[in-house]
């Protein structure tokens, strides 16, 4: 993909955007303490290889956002704006991203800024790009997988394939298996609905397995051989296994519990997302059909899991993004039906309506925030 010359300028804009308050925001959050000092850890031990907190190996997640915190830590200092350098980073280059792809495929820049800016401000977005996570890391990877993937299966590209593979193998770094299984079922449903052999072998493109393979596999054979049952049980064992099967936290466990967090997670443009997606249905476009597969395929993925958490379906707000825009595009086009905006918009204000409502009945949570996004 050619670069277009505002995509710099996009990054920037919102990179700004995202570090603007950083500085008042301390690390609190157990979670969010757990990386900051395993990566302070990292840099006083200099062992950049296998994490360890309190001086005790740990395993819950794989290396990559150790290595991204520590590495600012080594440039900036130790502090708490430092460890929320890594998800403002990646934040920006997601959004930049979606920009490039959706000037490239359309090749209209409006539609490329109306997208990212509809990425970038979705609610769940915005929230991530501040915190102290490995699902903005997931997220960009993924998003870099899915559009190389794209181009690679619908033009027959073995560069671009190649590509989408390095990418899943940075996922893999980052949040492990399911970085590549998770995409991998999206690509061979996407594929299968095409019926085409060619995407299906395309889609198994040796020199981008091979591509994988160098990226991601060096840490796991080093962890294994330096940690060995141990690394397995913590890491594949509890983390992997244990939480797609024996439920954390039972009381989440609801059929509607991610179409909740759909809702909410893609205000103020979740009227625009339903709108895109009710009226991409009449056109079977084959980027509508990919969207779809890709979003509602990661909404069945985890509702299937045992574990249900809030981030999980996080990388779904990539393609949901991309129907928001086809709506919002819709919505705003000359001669449309005067109904139109408000079906756009009503979804929003109803969701920001009953959010407002049901805070004053949560005995929990400081809402002072949440009002101002809401009005």
């Amino acid at each position: 993909m050619k670069l277009s010359r505002l995509t710099p300028v996009v990054f920037i804009v919102w990179l700004v955007f995202y570090l603007f308050g950083n500085n008042m925001l301390p690390v609190t959050d157990p979670v969010e303490s757990n990386y900051a000092l395993t990566a302070k850890e990292m840099v006083l031990s200099g062992n950049w290889l296998s994490p360890q907190i309190y001086g005790t190996y740990w395993y819950d997640k794989p290396i990559m956002i150790y290595w991204l915190i520590a590495l600012a830590f080594k440039i900036f200092g130790i502090a708490d704006w430092v460890v929320r350098l890594p998800s403002a980073i990646f934040g920006a280059l997601s959004v930049a991203a979606m920009f490039q792809t959706l000037r490239t495929f359309s090749r209209r820049w409006l539609v490329g800024l109306v997208g990212s800016s509809i990425l970038g401000t979705s609610l769940m977005f915005w929230a991530v790009a501040h915190g102290v996570i490995t699902d903005m890391v997931l997220l960009y990877t993924t998003l870099m997988v899915m559009m190389y993937a794209y181009k690679g299966l619908n033009e027959n590209s073995s560069t671009a394939m190649v590509v989408a593979y390095v990418f899943s193998g940075l996922g893999v770094l980052t949040k492990g298996p399911v970085a590549l299984v998770l995409p991998g079922l999206i690509l061979l449903v996407y594929v299968a609905l095409c019926r085409s052999k060619q995407m299906l072998l395309r889609l198994f493109d040796w020199k981008g397995i091979l591509a994988f393979l160098v990226v991601a596999m060096p840490w796991y054979v080093y962890m294994y051989s330096a940690h060995g049952q141990a690394f397995l049980d913590g890491f594949l064992g509890l983390n992997n296994v244990t939480r797609a099967t024996q439920s954390e936290h039972p009381e989440d466990n609801v059929w509607w519990f991610y179409i909740a967090i759909f809702l909410g997670a893609s205000l103020p443009w979740t009227g625009a997302v339903i709108y895109g997606m009710i009226t991409g249905f009449k056109q079977h476009h084959k980027w509508y059909v990919y969207c779809m597969c890709w979003g509602v395929g990661t909404v069945l993925f985890y509702s299937l899991m045992a574990t249900k958490y809030p981030l999980y379906t996080f990388i779904s707000l990539v393609p949901f993004s991309i129907l928001g825009t086809l709506g919002a595009m819709k919505a705003l086009r000359p001669g449309r039906p005067r109904s139109v905006p408000w079906i756009v918009v009503g979804p929003t204000l109803l969701l920001w309506i009953a959010y407002v409502g049901a805070s004053f009945f949560a005995p929990w949570g400081y809402y002072g925030l949440f009002y101002v996004l809401a009005g």
